[in-house]
């Protein structure tokens, strides 16, 4: 497929902290054919990462003609503009868009036509939705003859209803300074016309991710190019004579954790003792005359509870992927900390944080090995599962590249994040995973996923090898008069 394009980039930048770079400017990037001169070498590895431009616009001006594809988020990601369908199937629909820190502007224009084929210009000045999630504003013009009506969002996705040849969708009419006035914030239900069209949605940054769940997308900034391109690596948008970098590459931090907080769990003891005359097993359990539907006991222990999973990768050549899924129930928090299998009975000594991935679920941030930094989670409904990828280093069997996928719906993932550990890309180790009082959490290989539209499926060698399950008792108290 080409599209063909006319139009021309307006974009601000504005100094915005990541994990990769820091720019402030006001100058005028351009968006248009590939420049002729050499771009930097492709990326590999644990380089030096690319600079970041995070504009606090999204883009509203491309020009020049790109080979696009479509794809599925588990083979690309949308980057600063990719084209969704809407079709008459589609009875209601969400976007959604993260991670928050990354997504300061998202533009919804309407494309006449509903195929992604060919599309020669588009304007996204007469009929839009423009979302600036860090300021919790939305503006929404439903045609060249309406006018532009200011409105709130305090939220990551906006959902949309059909009704007849229209899609309904709320919003807030003011705005919330607290969670109690968001929950009470009062909706208004808006209108717009969307059969046989589609969705161009431009963001301010190549790390800002939206999502419609159930769809195809078509990136305009692939890693594919024209014939007459394909010695550069990958499309580029020009910036006071830099090209700027517009492939999906994963922002993290290579720093190191120092931070425990979950330090009470040092003034505790481990054990792996019966309950009782319950022999306890991390996927099973025995009990004389106990068979069929039961849970198992660690499973609603009002004890921290710990399975440790002695994990590995199959060394088998060929391409495969390298994943492992947990499910959440009822977790307030989970601790997933990388270290030999019997370092689990010397925790208190033994615990390093920089091996550490952190989840606060009730209260809706994690903490990575990487760093010390807070990152917020998707609202708790969103977290019933979390897989975890292991990307490779080049020459290497080593994986520290970590993607964290949240927010299943459907098979499908809607949002993800990524940190870089060693202790968690290596080829065998031990992953104790430690739950918070009553949470039910099982490890579970992912299931082989489809490559593209290809029949044949990657396998997964993730193994687990076996596991030990234990607990964290807090110690009895004194005995005996104490002193004053």
């Amino acid at each position: 497929m080409k599209l063909g394009f006319s139009i021309t980039i307006l974009l601000l930048l504005v100094g915005v902290a990541t994990v990769v770079a820091q720019e402030t400017t006001t100058e005028e990037p351009t968006a248009g054919d590939p420049p002729a001169a050499a771009p930097p070498a492709a990326p590999s590895g644990n380089s030096e990462p690319h600079k970041n431009y995070a504009f606090t616009e999204a883009l509203s001006y491309l020009a020049g003609a790109y080979d696009v594809n479509e794809y599925t988020h588990e083979t690309y990601r949308p980057t600063w503009a990719s084209m969704w369908p809407v079709s008459n199937e589609d009875y209601e629909f969400a976007l959604f868009f993260w991670p928050p820190k990354h997504c300061h502007a998202i533009h919804i224009c309407v494309i006449e036509g509903s195929s992604q084929q060919k599309m020669q210009e588009f304007n996204c000045q007469d009929a839009y939705i423009k979302i600036y999630p860090h300021i919790g504003k939305l503006y929404f013009k439903a045609s060249n003859v309406s006018t532009e009506e200011a409105l709130f969002l305090q939220d990551y996705s906006l959902h949309f209803l059909q009704d007849k040849d229209a899609y309904l969708f709320k919003v807030q009419s003011e705005f919330a300074e607290t969670f109690n006035g968001w929950k009470k914030a009062k909706k208004v239900t808006k209108s717009w016309n969307l059969k046989g069209k589609q969705l161009l949605i431009l963001t301010n940054s190549r790390l800002c991710e939206v999502n419609k769940p159930g769809s195809k997308f078509v990136p305009i900034f692939d890693n594919k190019n024209t014939p007459e391109a394909k010695k550069l690596f990958p499309n580029w948008m020009t910036y006071k004579g830099d090209q700027v970098f517009t492939d999906a590459i994963a922002s993290y931090s290579t720093g190191k954790r120092t931070v425990d907080l979950l330090s009470h769990l040092k003034n505790t003891k481990y054990t792996r003792m019966k309950l009782g005359s319950i022999a306890q097993r991390c996927n099973s359990y025995e009990k004389i005359g106990i068979t069929g539907s039961l849970k198992p006991v660690f499973e609603t222990t009002t004890h921290v509870s710990v399975a440790s999973y002695e994990v590995g990768q199959k060394m088998d050549s060929g391409a495969h992927v390298l994943e492992f899924e947990v499910s959440l129930t009822e977790c307030q928090w989970i601790r997933i900390w990388v270290a030999d299998m019997e370092d689990i009975q010397d925790y208190n000594k033994k615990f390093k944080p920089a091996n550490t991935l952190d989840l606060f679920i009730t209260e809706g941030f994690y903490v990575a090995p990487g760093s010390d930094q807070a990152e917020p989670l998707p609202d708790s409904r969103h977290m019933e599962t979390l897989k975890l990828t292991f990307h490779p280093e080049p020459n290497s069997d080593q994986h520290p590249l970590v993607e964290m996928s949240l927010g299943n719906f459907n098979g499908e993932y809607l949002f993800r994040q990524y940190f870089y550990s060693a202790a968690f890309g290596a080829r065998t180790t031990t992953f104790h995973v430690i739950k918070s009082p009553t949470c039910q959490a099982h490890v579970f290989g992912q299931n082989p996923f489809r490559y593209g539209d290809v029949v044949a499926k990657l396998p997964n060698y993730f193994q687990v090898a076996s596991c030990k399950y234990g607990r964290f008792m807090a110690p009895p108290p004194p005995r005996g008069p104490q002193k004053p």
